[in-house]
């Protein structure tokens, strides 16, 4: 038995490895700001639209609430992969593009009977994108601007909770974000008689940020459970480091570059990133405290993202709001043998939000709707008090609009994963 939980162990390490490879986002507008802005969700809550500050499970981790930690009473890890299939269109082309990494890498278990513990590693944010625009220039003639960026921003969150009674939690989450990405725009002109150019801007960052969470439950006639939460996370100010190139270059039939001058290399110049202040309220309300069958819950957020700043950042921002809805539903707790299905967990969910992104004084809209499945796994006959889940997710939404010469992008998120709960630390007892 302790040979299979350091063999699963060591999948969680090498797999995340072999993951974060990947590229995480194809997206145009990553091109802004910080890029993709990932929702912190885990397949447990985006199979229900994203719902999670009223949410409090013995044997599923929510990191979008830290407070919800004091409620484990198992140690649980929790892995989870990414794909997006993406379509991408204007008034008058389109094309798809995929992208596959790792959602997430998470473990947390209780200390005594009051509080619980929690690290998860998880992208922050992704920036991915390749764009080309043909111009003209009445001094140089015919020339391309080609727009090029990778990288992104990851988040290690390491969270407690403390239940202070049985109704009220709370909790603390320290976020260490560090990653960097660049962002290239290269003009080539189309006359052999002058040097193409290239500018190169690139963000190293490394800090830490924190939010706290409050959670209140009470039980309401009929077994029904009422769970209310809520998050907050002050601004924060998180250390960057800059870098600026700017050269100019001849290029082969091959496409590779000559490099001939360099006209600016600044490196290492340190600044600083103003994160927004957020905030978000969820309510929750389930047929049984302990072993519910059904659950449904509703979450408003908020982010203010009009205090953004920082170094290249000449876009204009907008402060962010989402609207999430979600629920689930088990058929029979115990069903029958030959019953599987009934043992299921059927999760769906909807979303809406206004993200931070402004274009011609318009905010992008993103809206989808989400289901899931958690298929429970057999219970080990040597130890019955571990067990697991696979868990399926998938996400179907909508974000931007053809309109203004913007771009509108129909994606399918599909998620997949497992959360395995054990009681490791317990005390064993002989006779």
């Amino acid at each position: 038995m302790q040979k299979n939980k350091i063999a699963f162990l060591f999948s969680l390490v090498v797999l995340p490895v072999l993951m974060y490879g990947q590229l995480a986002t194809v997206s145009p507008y990553s091109r802004f700001g910080l890029g993709d802005i990932n929702n912190n969700a885990l397949i447990f809550n985006s199979s229900m639209g994203g719902i999670g500050q009223g949410l409090r499970s013995d044997n599923n981790i929510n990191i979008n609430n830290p407070a919800s930690y004091s409620a484990l009473t198992t140690t649980v890890f929790a892995l989870g992969m990414s794909n997006k299939l993406v379509n991408q269109s204007t008034s008058t082309i389109s094309e798809s593009n995929s992208t596959s990494t790792l959602g997430y890498l998470s473990f947390g278990f209780p200390i005594g009977k009051k509080f619980g513990f929690s690290a998860t590693l998880l992208p922050y944010s992704s920036v991915g994108y390749s764009l080309s625009s043909p111009g003209f220039n009445n001094d140089f003639g015919g020339l391309t601007y080609d727009f090029k960026g990778s990288g992104g921003i990851n988040e290690l969150l390491f969270g407690l909770g403390y239940s202070i009674n049985d109704n009220w939690s709370v909790g603390v989450n320290a976020s260490y974000l560090f990653g960097n990405y660049d962002r290239t725009t290269t003009v080539r002109f189309d006359s052999s008689g002058f040097y193409n150019s290239a500018i190169v801007n690139s963000e190293s960052l490394s800090d830490v940020q924190f939010n706290l969470g409050l959670q209140y439950q009470k039980e309401l006639k009929n077994e029904l459970i009422l769970v209310a939460g809520l998050n907050y996370a002050p601004q924060a100010n998180i250390n960057t480091k800059s870098s600026r190139f700017e050269y100019t270059f001849t290029e082969n039939s091959s496409g590779i570059q000559n490099p001939k001058d360099t006209a600016v290399n600044i490196s290492g110049v340190s600044s600083e990133f103003v994160f927004p202040q957020e905030a978000s309220f969820g309510l929750s309300i389930a047929n049984n405290k302990d072993r519910s069958n059904w659950l449904l819950g509703a979450e408003l957020s908020w982010k203010n993202w009009k205090e953004f700043t920082g170094s290249n950042i000449d876009t204009e921002f907008a402060n962010s709001y989402r609207f999430s809805v979600g629920g689930y539903i088990i058929p029979h707790l115990n069903p029958p043998r030959g019953e599987y299905w009934k043992r299921i967990r059927y999760s769906a969910g909807l979303h809406f939000e206004r993200s931070y992104l402004v274009f011609d004084g318009e905010q992008l809209n993103d809206y989808g709707i989400s289901f899931g499945l958690s298929l429970p796994l057999r219970k080990s006959k040597i130890n019955p008090q571990q067990y697991g889940r696979v868990k399926i997710g998938a996400t179907f939404g909508i974000r931007g609009t053809t309109d203004n010469n913007l771009i509108k992008e129909e994606y399918l998120g599909l998620n997949i994963g497992i959360t395995i709960s054990d009681k490791w630390f317990r005390k064993r007892k002989y006779n």
